[in-house]
């Protein structure tokens, strides 16, 4: 894991973090999604919301965070599989 991928990781594992603090309810992945794009909306250079979305799937199946699945997180199949 490069330095990129470390940061975004952090970023999307704190954001799943904050959110389940936040409220008593389970967040969705695209609720981390969108915490991490707004959080990170300075950022230069800015992150992309597919490595962001990838990242969220991604920690949600190895359940390194607990959120909900999202039908609609902006990632495809291909993208997810690598393809």
């Amino acid at each position: 894991m490069n330095t990129r991928e470390a940061e975004l990781v952090a970023t999307v594992h704190f954001a799943a973090k904050e959110l389940k603090e936040r409220s008593s309810d389970v967040p969705s992945e695209c609720d981390v999604l969108r915490e991490v794009m707004q959080w990170k909306q300075q950022r230069q250079p800015p992150l992309d919301e597919k490595e962001v979305a990838l990242a969220t799937r991604n920690l949600n199946m190895l359940r390194w965070i607990h959120v909900r699945y999202s039908e609609d997180l902006p990632i495809s199949e291909d993208e997810l599989l690598g393809v």
